[in-house]
């Protein structure tokens, strides 16, 4: 008599019958060369096996705790979010496939995570929405309403997932090195002087070495108050405005990956840890020569005929900052149109005090003047009046090095009140402290004559006129005076 006993698992239902000689023959045409004796003891063995199976096997397929399940009232707010218990909650309609996932932590308390439910390629799949409470029930729905959206343009949601947590990452280790590279590369503005330029990436890419592998995100008020400490005070003025720039730029590339920075280098939070990015004492004037040793210098300057000397001349004549003079381009040199007297027209462009001008600066020639650029003409291609060997204009250090030539060879050429010997700069200190002492009602002239703001911003929309005539008079008189001659011109005031 043949027994047999069905096994029913989950995945087939079996029949065995584990004293049948019989061998079934797929086993044979697997084992043709097995002798059948063998055959049917493994075969035997084998029933056994699943016999013994049989009598440990569940009645019923185990459920999962986390089965879904849909609750009786729809989870329409936040009690509701909170009084579901273990496993995964459908949500109401208007979100579908949205589901609450509560589970328990290993402290023993539940947790509570938001799901989307997709159909992606023919195959169901599931995306994290992030956790509750800090993503609410609207801001699940509305997430859940976009991934869907998304997937039927045609975007895998869980690879622009994917995609934004890397960038995210990539943007959370933004260095303070590729902060300075893309600062300086895309965002940084370019000086008037290209020396500026070079200053500060000095500052950002020397002083501020300690930090540039440290994290943005990573880095204090402290940090960089300890490095400006270092500095001297006008440097450190100026690492500050660099360094703060950067920070600037760094938070907007970081504004896109959801990471948000405050400025650490902020005066007000530099402030409080206890540097302060204004001076110490206020900026100090430029030494300045006495009006009265001034036409001892210009006739040194007369008999070099070297290009800086020229370029020295042209500054002390017009009252002009020293980089808008070596700057002066021939086209720029003409007549006037109306008296047809010689003038130079100066570009905004090559003006400091460019903000408050309107239109180009109109500097009238006096006879010192033209003796510079007489001496400058036809002694080089370029279009640059002071212009080196190589075309390029002379730079600041050709000045400088000039003025210390003549430091040597006159050590009493100083500043009567600060004891310092002179500079080219101060020229414009000696033409205002002229017209103070000796010229009478030229006080607004002076002023218009060195680029100086006179008029208020409305002011300045209605008044038109530059003064020119009466400029050139002015400085015509000064011209008179650098070449020997004031004794017969002007009148000491009195009193």
């Amino acid at each position: 008599m043949k027994m047999e006993r069905a096994l029913t698992t989950p995945f087939a239902s079996v029949v065995v019958r584990p004293h049948s000689l019989a061998v079934p023959t797929t086993m044979r045409s697997l084992s043709p060369a097995i002798p059948p004796i063998a055959l049917i003891r493994r075969y035997h063995h084998l029933s056994r096996c699943v016999s013994r199976a049989h009598d440990n096997w569940p009645t019923q397929r185990p459920t999962r705790e986390t089965a879904l399940k849909i609750p009786a009232e729809p989870i329409s707010s936040d009690p509701a979010v909170k009084s579901v218990g273990l496993g995964e909650h459908m949500v109401t309609a208007d979100a579908p496939g949205l589901i609450l996932r509560v589970h328990a932590a290993k402290d023993g308390s539940l947790t509570r995570s938001w799901i989307v439910r997709v159909t992606v390629n023919g195959r169901r799949r599931k995306f994290g929405l992030g956790s509750y409470p800090g993503v609410t029930l609207a801001a699940a729905r509305q997430k859940a309403l976009d991934a869907r959206r998304k997937l039927a343009e045609g975007d895998d949601p869980s690879v622009t997932f994917k995609r934004r947590q890397k960038l995210s990452e990539a943007a959370r280790t933004l260095t303070l090195a590729k902060a300075i590279v893309g600062y300086l590369a895309k965002a940084a503005r370019s000086y008037k002087n290209p020396k500026n330029d070079q200053i500060r990436e000095r500052c950002l890419n020397i002083h501020f070495v300690p930090l540039h592998q440290r994290d943005v995100a990573s880095i204090t008020t402290s940090d960089v108050a300890d490095i400006l400490r270092k500095l001297a005070p006008y440097t450190a003025i100026r690492a500050h405005g660099a360094i703060r720039a950067v920070f600037d730029f760094a938070a907007t590339t970081l504004d896109p990956h959801s990471v948000s920075r405050i400025n650490p280098a902020d005066p007000r939070r530099l402030r409080s840890v206890g540097w302060s990015p204004k001076p110490q004492s206020e900026s100090k004037p430029h030494p300045a020569l006495a009006w009265r040793a001034m036409p001892e210098l210009v006739a040194e300057l007369s008999k070099a005929r070297d290009v800086v000397s020229a370029c020295a001349l042209f500054i002390i004549a017009t009252g002009v900052r020293c980089q808008t003079a070596r700057l002066a381009k021939w086209s720029d040199i003409g007549v006037d149109a109306d008296t047809e007297k010689p003038v130079w027209t100066v570009p905004l462009a090559d003006l400091k005090d460019g903000k408050h001008h309107k239109r180009p600066f109109i500097v009238p020639l006096n006879a010192v003047a033209l003796e510079a650029l007489a001496a400058r003409r036809g002694r080089s291609s370029s279009r640059f009046v002071f212009s080196g060997s190589s075309g390029a204009p002379i730079t600041d250090s050709d000045i400088v090095c000039l003025n210390r030539r003549l430091r040597r060879r006159h050590p009493k050429w100083i500043d009567a009140d600060s004891k310092l010997p002179f500079t080219f700069h101060g020229a414009r200190a000696t033409f205002r402290t002229w017209v103070e002492e000796v010229r009478e009602r030229d006080d607004k002239l002076a002023e218009l004559s060195l680029g100086h703001k006179v008029h208020g911003d409305v002011a300045a929309r209605y008044i038109r006129t530059g003064l020119v005539e009466e400029r050139r008079a002015l400085l015509d008189a000064w011209s008179r005076h650098l070449c020997g001659e004031s004794a017969k011109i002007i009148t000491l005031r009195q009193g």
